[in-house]
């Protein structure tokens, strides 16, 4: 499905009163370029539908790629997609003058594959909110098992995030360029990377309420969050327990991130290192409060 550029164009999928089925699914299918089932640079809404098995062979976006547009998804899956560079499912992004916005509700990420992004990737100009999204088993090659976000306003209520991995950074979330990212009430369980388990960030104004991290596996540092230049991070209220690092940092490292962290009512319990901090390591110009 190729949708153009138009102000006047609006495309509705798998809704009430379209001209398609109430139920879609696209599967097997293929392009040489960008969107392997879904190219679309205008409005769209996508609900109850199955993306399975699409890929491209050179390009952005597994199943779909959106550019400049306003999206929603609800009752969405997204299975065994597979993009040759970035956004093993989803890629989108905005510009400078246009934002895009992204509401999605019930979306399920399963098994995808890309170089970064194994899900979704998320650039420019893009604002994003997910509420009960799940991601399993989603992976790279390079950075965010699950997420890859850029110059990105993303916010995440009721996500779970399990046996992602990423084969450099962050087996759930990389973020970077100015992002910023609210999550609340995310379960993150047996995610892999070999720096950041869950997360990896630089460059982001971050804030985590009421979740929990447990069982995440790093080869390298920081079993849950790897925290770096220009991370300004805050964690409420949540728990990290059973993590693994082979080398520093059993939950978290801030590093030389040259912002606050500050970490509130939260709890550590069974975390694990073979370096220094078998729950944190903090060292160069961060200043972290633990209260």
């Amino acid at each position: 499905l190729y949708v153009p550029n138009s102000t006047a164009a609006f495309t509705k999928i798998g809704l009430e009163n379209d001209v398609v089925e109430s139920y879609v699914v696209f599967t097997g299918n293929q392009s040489g370029d960008h969107g392997g089932a879904v190219y679309a640079r205008n409005a769209i809404d996508i609900a109850n539908t199955l993306f399975e098995n699409n890929k491209n062979t050179s390009g952005y976006g597994g199943a779909l790629y959106a550019g400049t547009v306003r999206m929603t998804m609800q009752d969405v899956i997204f299975r065994g997609n597979v993009a040759a560079n970035v956004g093993g499912a989803v890629y989108m992004s905005g510009s400078n003058e246009d934002v895009l916005e992204l509401s999605g509700r019930n979306v399920t990420f399963e098994q995808n594959t890309a170089t970064n992004g194994g899900a979704m990737y998320l650039s420019t100009g893009t604002r994003a909110y997910l509420k009960n999204a799940t991601f399993t088993d989603n992976s790279t090659t390079s950075a965010g098992g699950a997420l890859y976000v850029k110059g990105t306003s993303l916010e995440m209520d009721g996500v779970t995030t399990t046996g992602n991995v990423a084969g450099s950074k962050a087996g759930v979330l990389y973020s970077t360029e100015t992002s910023t990212v609210m999550l609340n009430k995310m379960v993150a369980t047996g995610n892999r990377a070999a720096d950041g388990g869950v997360f990896y960030i630089t460059d982001t104004v971050t804030e985590i309420y009421a979740s929990c991290f447990a069982e995440n596996v790093v080869t390298g540092s920081s079993a849950v969050m790897a925290l770096y230049a220009g991370a300004d991070t805050k964690v409420y209220g949540s728990v990290f327990e059973n993590n693994e690092s082979a080398k520093n940092a059993g939950a978290i490292t801030a590093y030389s991130s040259e912002a606050p962290v500050l970490v509130q009512d939260c709890q550590f319990r069974n975390n694990t290192c073979h370096g220094y901090g078998g729950a944190i390591h903090v060292s160069g110009q961060t200043q972290m409060t633990l209260y």
